[in-house]
């Protein structure tokens, strides 16, 4: 009798740490992604700004020293070089569970880097336009059920860092209807399949191989770059 009343309370003391341990874990995660979330929200605020400010900048280059200008704007989008990566990568590992993915802060997170990015992404190109900036930016459209998209992925982050800053790459998730941005740049480029790559003025509706798409990207750059020459491998 004596054991079996000893085998009931140790069952019953086994129950509530199992118990405190699975709020204990639920809690910690809560808490860990509130961090996560105030992080990138912090950094998306600065970038924010910093987009308002080169932006502002833009504008003054009719009315000041164009060589002014545009040096202003060199510094800004290397500073925003060094911030729009770390969102991205900070935005990958928010995604990795299905509830965080749908939830509000989530989904505001991603509309605000997918407006930043593509202001940048106009930014660039008047720089390119107005102070012959030796950029090439690429928008690269994807969507979760396209397996191939993950290696361009890979290949596109692995020629931006081998272009050392020079390649701009500018991720927009196809299946994210929350912004409506979205849709309008699938219907300005007609993107019908993924992936889809906006290089320069050039629409490529297919997977490309390294150094196709090295050679490619090679092809744009307003002025010779040396990792072009001899069709340089790394």
């Amino acid at each position: 009798m004596k054991r079996e009343k000893l085998n009931k309370s140790r069952y019953l003391i086994t129950g509530i740490i199992t118990l405190f341990i699975f709020f204990l874990g639920i809690f910690f995660g809560s808490f860990v992604d509130s961090l996560k979330y105030n992080y990138v929200e912090k950094v998306i605020e600065k970038q924010n700004l910093d987009l308002q400010s080169l932006h502002i900048q833009s504008l003054f280059i009719y009315s000041m020293n164009k060589n002014q200008s545009c040096n202003a704007i060199e510094e800004v989008i290397k500073n925003n070089l060094r911030t729009l990566q770390p969102i991205l990568e900070k935005l990958i590992e928010y995604e990795e569970g299905e509830k965080r993915k749908n939830s509000i802060e989530y989904i505001k997170l991603k509309r605000e880097y997918i407006q930043a990015n593509i202001r940048y992404f106009l930014l660039v190109e008047k720089s390119r336009e107005l102070c012959n900036s030796n950029y090439v930016p690429v928008i690269y459209f994807f969507d979760e059920k396209c397996e191939i998209c993950k290696l361009q992925g890979y290949i596109l982050t692995n020629l931006r860092i081998y272009f050392n800053g020079s390649l701009l790459v500018f991720p927009i998730d196809a299946d994210f209807k929350e912004e409506p941005l979205v849709d309008v740049l699938i219907k300005t480029y007609n993107v019908t399949s993924f992936p889809t790559l906006v290089i320069e003025d050039e629409i490529v509706r297919k997977y490309l191989p390294r150094e196709e798409l090295k050679e490619k990207i090679c092809s744009k750059f307003l002025e010779e770059k040396k990792e072009c020459e001899f069709n340089t491998k790394v």
